[in-house]
């Protein structure tokens, strides 16, 4: 991570972690302005662009804010704290911090459903759902909450429509959108998010990771809430709608 106070006042962050929907370009600046007391606007970033940036060994696990997020921390606090050279005359400092996080606390998530189930058809529609995550310190409570909507729709998919088919040779019969159904907005149903805050004694500002955690739970819950509704325990994924209607019509 390399952290520039420019010429103008301005700072610039180069960071190797990339930000592939998660928010991390603007959870690494607001990281950096809370330590240097300035705004988000006053910090650009140049991030995952291998010519320009440190490196960083990728976008996974929840891992960004965990690790990209502490080593900006360290950055910033190491550029905050330099002392001010040529009579307090503005000039282009550099700090780079590589981090590794030698201990990792697990974020925890518990989910609920309401599904209604047709039990001529096999057909689940998923009625309402309720997530609170532990994710020690929300460092932006949109975000978190976008990624708890996107990582549930994305556990509705896979829970009851996404599947790869194959033919006898191995190759994939349904590569395209027309034949692998995803979620759409009308497969989405409310949802109600709860952040639950408690700092991390590891994570930046007692942050964890949101990501993949957010979508875990969401195949479980439906397939507790059918257990509930028809008494079958489906054990295959995705529950579609023949499977559904063959496990209600053999129980």
């Amino acid at each position: 991570m390399k952290l520039s106070l420019l010429a103008d006042g301005k700072y610039e962050l180069r960071t190797g972690a990339v930000d592939v929907g998660t928010g991390s370009d603007t959870t690494l600046r607001q990281i950096a302005a809370q330590v240097l007391g300035v705004g988000v606007s006053e910090i650009n970033i140049i991030s995952g662009d291998t010519k320009q940036t440190p490196f960083d060994a990728g976008s996974y696990a929840s891992a960004t804010v965990y690790i990209s997020g502490q080593a900006v921390k360290l950055a910033a606090q190491r550029l905050k704290n330099e002392p001010q050279r040529h009579g307090g005359r503005r000039e282009e400092r550099s700090v780079e911090v590589s981090y590794a996080a030698d201990e990792s606390t697990l974020t925890f998530a518990v989910q609920g459903v309401e599904v209604e189930v047709d039990v001529e058809t096999g057909k689940i529609e998923v009625l309402r759902c309720v997530q609170a995550i532990d994710l020690g310190r929300a460092i932006n409570p949109r975000i978190c909450e976008g990624q708890a909507t996107g990582g549930i729709a994305m556990g509705i998919g896979y829970a009851l429509m996404e599947e790869l088919l194959f033919d006898q040779e191995g190759r994939i019969v349904n590569p395209t959108l027309r034949d692998y159904r995803i979620p759409t907005a009308a497969d989405v149903p409310p949802m109600e998010i709860f952040l639950i805050e408690k700092a991390d004694p590891y994570g930046p500002f007692g942050a964890k990771g949101v990501g993949e955690i957010t979508t875990n739970c969401t195949a479980a819950a439906i397939a507790n809430a059918v257990a509930h509704a028809t008494g079958v325990r489906l054990r295959q994924l995705p529950m579609l709608p023949e499977r559904v209607w063959q496990a209600i019509a053999s129980h």
